[in-house]
């Protein structure tokens, strides 16, 4: 099963909320200081105690055996063990990740404005005309959210960044709402499975993985307490 883990951030303004930054390596840390947004600051915190957390729990390791590295791409691995593949998103009130024996991807994001002159430049024919057939201008929201973070989702399990053009695939809905992503190059190992979900507050999560999915939602409140009370962790 592909690990999904989804927290809803409640705790912007709380001012222990950094308390565990020293779970974290220097570099890390240095980042986290760097953001001038004390929210942007707290969504990589929290991602990066969560990629951390969901590893170790799975392998039964500890904090300080954990290994990164970065593809020609820039997307990171754990190099320090095999088949344990993760991707990391995270955006508004949300921070979210992936957790396969594969590689795997997944991208969140809040419906917002469309950017239609993105969706015809930028996607496949077929989706810029599946968005423009929607005569309600949420619906034509909605699917060009759908349509994004699917298209994130799927080139981050791929691993290629944007080398791949986001018109050489398309992603579309059968007549039963089975997500069905079409990519013609040859020679490539795709994902078996493609989801996404719409929260009650309007954000796109979406997954591309080789496994099937499950989920777990729990608040930032809810996480620090686990790692609070988990083993695996060393000051750095």
């Amino acid at each position: 099963m592909a690990q999904i883990t989804v927290i809803k951030l409640n705790s912007f303004c709380n001012i222990d909320k950094f308390k565990f930054l020293n779970f974290l390596p220097r570099s890390r840390r240095e980042l986290i200081h760097r953001y001038k947004s004390h929210k942007d600051a707290y969504r990589s915190y929290v991602g990066a105690l969560l990629i951390r957390y969901v590893i170790c729990k799975q392998l039964m390791c500890r904090n300080s055996d954990l290994i990164f590295a970065y593809n020609l791409y820039g997307k990171p691995f754990l190099s320090s063990y095999n088949n344990c593949f993760f991707n990391l998103s995270h955006s508004g009130s949300y921070v979210s990740c992936i957790l396969d024996e594969k590689e795997c991807g997944i991208d969140i994001e809040p419906i917002g404005e469309i950017h239609l002159d993105i969706a015809k430049s930028f996607f496949h024919k077929k989706e810029y005309l599946k968005i423009q057939s929607f005569e309600n201008k949420f619906e034509k929201a909605k699917y060009f959210y759908f349509i994004w973070t699917m298209k994130e989702a799927y080139i981050k399990t791929l691993g290629t960044g944007l080398s791949k053009e986001l018109s050489s695939f398309f992603v579309q809905k059968d007549i039963n709402d089975k997500i069905i992503l079409t990519d013609e190059e040859k020679n490539l190992i795709k994902p078996e499975f493609y989801n996404s979900i719409l929260t009650k507050d309007n954000y796109y999560i979406s997954s591309t993985s080789f496994s099937e999915p499950v989920y777990k939602f729990i608040t930032d409140i809810e996480f620090m307490e686990m790692i609070k009370t988990c083993n695996f962790f060393d000051i750095k």
